[in-house]
């Protein structure tokens, strides 16, 4: 089995497109997990595992599903906890591609390719660092264009 690939979405802030752009990715991909990791002090770690779409429709994690992932995960609380718990995920090998929409966990993941979504009229905190590691920096999520692994 080969190991399992991972590609990081990081954006300059909210409304930037890094959702859209894992949605986009996802429909491309199969087998493919998405995870949502978020980073907040002081809490305790919290892991939202779902496979089905309508569960949670309009949240990150239903439309990630609804993109085509085969599971997608909401995994928050402490630095150390969610990069330990996205880390499981990755190293179970049961996806061929994890993609990890995050800013925090950015440049601690091992990750094959790292995408920045640049939006000019917000910044929030550490966005420059994850600019300046990115592989690719996308400027217009809108322009960017996929096809179906069905067509």
């Amino acid at each position: 089995m080969s190991a399992t690939r991972v590609i990081t979405v990081s954006g300059s802030g909210h409304g930037a497109g890094k959702t859209i752009l894992a949605e986009k990715l996802l429909r491309c991909l199969s087998r493919s997990a998405a995870i949502k990791a978020s980073v907040e002090t002081a809490e305790e770690l919290d892991i939202i595992s779902e496979t089905d779409a309508t569960v949670s429709p309009g949240k990150d994690t239903g439309r990630y599903l609804a993109a085509g992932a085969s599971k997608a995960y909401f995994i928050r609380g402490s630095g150390e906890g969610v990069l330990r718990a996205v880390q499981e995920v990755v190293d179970s090998g049961e996806f061929p591609v994890v993609i990890v929409e995050t800013n925090a966990l950015a440049a601690s993941l091992e990750a094959e390719l790292r995408i920045f979504v640049k939006e000019e009229r917000v910044t929030k905190p550490g966005a420059e660092d994850c600019e300046r590691i990115a592989d690719v920096i996308v400027s217009d999520v809108s322009a960017c264009r996929t096809q179906s692994r069905e067509g």
